[in-house]
């Protein structure tokens, strides 16, 4: 299977600090890197919840083009996962 990434590990990095701000408020530890097997696994779980139609569109309030460029950023962020959790 050909996985595509748009910029390898930018945008990976960039969700991970969004998810670490996040947890932040949540009062969770931050993911740190390497990633191990578990944060891949729930990377995946989050980024997939993120994919949702009503959180892809943020509930319809964005316009095509924003959903387009979610689209691309949280598939490169997944593909990059994919790629990390295959070497493990």
């Amino acid at each position: 299977m050909l996985i595509l990434v748009r910029q390898p590990n930018k945008d990976l990095k960039d969700y991970i600090n969004r998810q670490n701000i996040l947890r932040g408020m949540l009062g969770l530890g931050a993911i740190r890197e390497p990633l191990n097997q578990d944060d891949c696994e729930m990377l995946l779980e989050n980024i997939e919840c993120d994919m949702s139609p009503e959180n892809r569109t943020c509930d319809g309030e964005l316009c095509k083009a924003e959903i387009r460029q979610k689209d691309i950023y949280l598939k490169s962020a997944r593909n990059n996962v994919l790629m990390l959790r295959t070497q493990y």
